[in-house]
């Protein structure tokens, strides 16, 4: 199994690379803003999620790959060889400052569903973030204040929508086959046709189906849903406001002021439901916790031949298991009166 494990790290590189490549290709070309940066950066995700996936052995082949990939969306979307270079040596930290911050506090990829966990992969996203457009803005010489904003936001959009839905799709593969298909599949349908009731047409403001959507995609999959319904919206609502359709392009009349606001609006839909999310997380592990500790006391009662039993001041019953139940010959009612119970027992 460990063999068949570092067979498949140069696939998962592979696979890592070439999602970076056609992501940077797509959002330049789709969602391209002020110099040529997208409205939502997808790559910083990718990346992120690669070095959480991959080996540390087989990281420095994924950064290779990236940084190729790299050089070769930014030269594709016009930035000159040097402005390139700089780009993908800030796009290589931010990923290695974020993963340093996480580790740094204890986070891994296993533990996002607890809420600290995921302010702090919020934190280190968005101080990564920051500190690569201060990167991208001293080795491209572009100190444009607009260039510099740009470029944090999307690349922290990045980083908080793509790295959680690779994140848990992968676990979710390796913990139970065919349950991240389905999930995707189910979310995607419904997420998808309500998204592009709100972005395709200009006539009703029905931005809100969207933020019901992921709600109702937290309510049913928890952090999953979230994550996957969240870069559903975000696909759809860049290609279709690119294509001049939906209400930011009505009410926005330039490019800057619509990769804004749907910003702002991607940024609402997560402040609004990760806490949610995170909270529905935390309750069902609580749930699954006390499930599996109640299976571990049923299975030492039936191997030591013992039970329990609880004692109701108030109310002025007992309940006890059913193996206490079956020692003490009381049938399978699980609560009477004590009375009652003492009587039969002696």
């Amino acid at each position: 199994m460990l063999r068949a494990a570092r067979r498949g790290q140069p696939v998962l590189v592979a696979a890592f690379t070439i999602g970076y490549l056609l992501c940077a290709l797509a959002a330049l070309e789709l969602t391209s803003g002020e110099d040529g940066i997208a409205a939502v950066w997808p790559p910083s995700g990718i990346f992120l999620a690669g070095l959480l996936v991959i080996r540390t052995g087989n990281r420095w082949w994924l950064v290779g790959g990236v940084a190729l990939a790299s050089m070769v969306a930014n030269v594709w979307g016009g930035s000159g060889p040097f402005a390139a270079a700089g780009y993908t040596i800030a796009n290589l930290a931010e990923g290695f400052l974020a993963l340093a911050i996480m580790n740094r506090l204890g986070v891994t990829r296993q533990t996002f569903e607890r809420p600290l966990s995921l302010a702090i992969f919020a934190f280190a996203s968005v101080v990564a973030a920051f500190a690569s457009a201060a990167m991208a803005a001293v080795l491209s010489g572009n100190w444009d204040r607009v260039f510099f904003l740009s470029w944090a936001s999307t690349v922290a959009l990045g980083m908080l929508i793509v790295t959680p839905v690779i994140l848990f799709l992968f676990r979710a593969r390796r913990t139970h086959p065919g349950t991240a298909s389905m999930v995707w599949v189910w979310t995607t349908i419904m997420v998808g046709g309500l998204t592009v009731l709100a972005f395709g047409q200009n006539q009703y403001p029905l931005l809100v189906l969207p933020m019901v959507a992921v709600l109702f995609a937290t309510l049913t999959h928890g952090l999953q849903g979230t994550a996957i319904s969240i870069l559903v919206v975000t696909v759809i609502g860049s290609v279709l406001t690119v294509m001049d359709r939906g209400p930011v392009s009505l009410f926005f009349a330039t490019v800057e002021q619509q990769v804004l606001y749907f910003q702002v609006y991607l940024v609402a839909l997560l402040v609004s439901v990760l806490p949610l999310a995170a909270m529905l997380a935390r309750h069902r592990r609580h749930l699954r916790d006390i499930a599996d500790s109640h299976a571990r006391l049923e299975a030492a009662e039936r191997m030591a031949r013992f039970g329990h039993w609880r004692y109701r001041v108030a109310e002025n019953t007992v309940d006890w298991s059913s193996h206490a139940a079956g020692i003490l010959g009381l049938g399978a009612r699980r609560s009477e009166g004590l009375n009652s119970i003492l009587e039969r027992v002696t």
